[in-house]
């Protein structure tokens, strides 16, 4: 779903590019369970106001953009055909690389996820990979070059021309799509994420992997005009790989947003709020519903049509 107007933008997918495939015939079965029902009640992020989820999604428009020190928006970065370049975001200077890439070289699974959630187009005009990236505080050792977090075999694309409707990992073809410009706030900060799913796969046992595929199986049906019930071990699973995901994203950035260094738009008390009541909190609505209560999935959509009563 792209995000137009007050409709909210659906959570980052993960995994998702052939949904068909995730789950093999000898998947394990996720129950409900009190102990997977007490980490959600723990964990889920509080219940918002409709004017507090209207915040959030305006948090997200302002860290998806470019701004001047001074907070003025600036125009999204202007991709070439590739090279070595740099950009300030906020008090920090990235220093990133990419390069064009042919057709065949895009994934198979971006095109159909684009299409499915957001009615995209993509192409090789539109695409560049995202070869390296970096971050650094001017006039001081503080560094963070955030490709060398990935594995080795893992690709990053992205869209040269705007924002598009999601960002996601994959891991079976193993590559990230950012669907937010990467020299934002909103973007450096995705990407952090995206890489942080990749970090907590090395620390599941082939067991933990399969019972993981098979919650996001069941969490990524959670959508308007699906009524079947994700069981609570599913959603519990999910809801802590995301957590894992931010926390990982956040003990990266945490040493470069200094007191010095933050700005409107990127400091550590903004960031902290963008995930809690926006990122986390689009998890959150989906699942609690479910929670204590067999009712259909609303949550989403009714605070948007709370606005109007």
């Amino acid at each position: 779903m792209e995000e137009m107007g007050l409709v909210p933008q659906p959570p980052p997918l993960e995994e998702n590019s052939r949904p068909e495939e995730l789950v093999e015939e000898n998947a394990p079965v996720l129950i409900d369970t009190e102990e997977s029902k007490r980490y959600l009640r723990k964990h889920l992020e509080p219940d918002e106001s409709p004017e507090q989820f209207l915040e959030g999604l305006e948090l997200k428009r302002s860290l998806d953009k470019r701004h001047t020190l001074e907070g003025n928006i600036e125009s999204r970065y202007a991709y070439g055909e590739g090279g070595a370049a740099n950009a300030k975001i906020g008090s920090l200077d990235s220093i990133f690389s990419y390069e064009s890439v042919r057709a065949e070289d895009i994934p198979e699974g971006v095109a159909r996820i684009l299409q499915k959630w957001g009615n995209e187009e993509t192409s090789e005009a539109n695409t560049r990979r995202l070869t390296s990236f970096e971050l650094e505080v001017p006039g001081s050792p503080a560094r963070l070059n955030v490709t060398d977090l990935l594995p080795e075999d893992y690709r990053i694309f992205i869209n040269a021309e705007r924002d598009v409707s999601a960002s996601w990992v994959n891991r079976g073809e193993r590559y990230i799509y950012l669907g937010t410009d990467v020299t934002t706030p909103g973007g450096v900060m995705t990407l952090l994420h995206e890489v942080g799913h990749t970090a907590t796969e090395y620390k599941r046992t082939d067991k933990e992997e399969a019972r993981y595929k098979t919650a996001r199986k069941q969490n990524n049906d959670l959508k308007p005009g699906q009524y079947e019930k994700p069981s609570s071990e599913a959603m519990a699973l999910v809801l802590k790989d995301e957590r894992d995901a931010w926390a990982f994203a956040l003990k990266k950035i945490r040493p470069l947003l200094t007191k010095e260094t933050s700005t409107q738009f990127f400091d550590r008390e903004v960031i902290e709020k963008y995930i809690h009541q926006t990122c986390l909190s689009s998890y959150s609505d989906e699942m609690r519903e479910y929670v204590d209560k067999d009712g259909t999935l609303k949550v989403l959509f009714g605070k948007f049509l709370d606005l109007f009563r």
